[in-house]
């Protein structure tokens, strides 16, 4: 006995479409992040715009621990554009019942 059609198919192509802007504009964001932090690597200094800058030579904790908590970020927003892209492979290639 078939399932009766809902529409299913109509609002999974949407779904796919949502997921794979999602995994775009978050690799996008992973992306930019990963190039500010190999500046921050590359010049040894954290820019802070309300108080003083970190830079490597005065105070090398305070700069590797912020810069473990940047690339810490980093790497969660690309494993989540990952996710939010392997969903919207699974959810095109499923096959439907017609």
């Amino acid at each position: 006995m078939k399932r009766p059609n809902t529409g299913a198919t109509t609002i999974g192509w949407r779904s796919a479409a949502a997921s794979l802007g999602a995994s775009a504009f978050l690799g996008w964001c992973a992306f930019e992040g990963a190039r500010g932090l190999l500046r921050i690597w590359a010049s040894g200094m954290i820019r802070n715009r309300r108080g003083p800058d970190v830079t490597l030579d005065a105070d090398p904790l305070v700069f590797w621990g912020l810069s473990g908590f940047y690339g810490a970020g980093i790497l969660l927003a690309g494993g989540l554009a990952l996710l939010c892209l392997l969903i919207a492979v699974h959810s095109l290639s499923r096959k439907t019942d017609a």
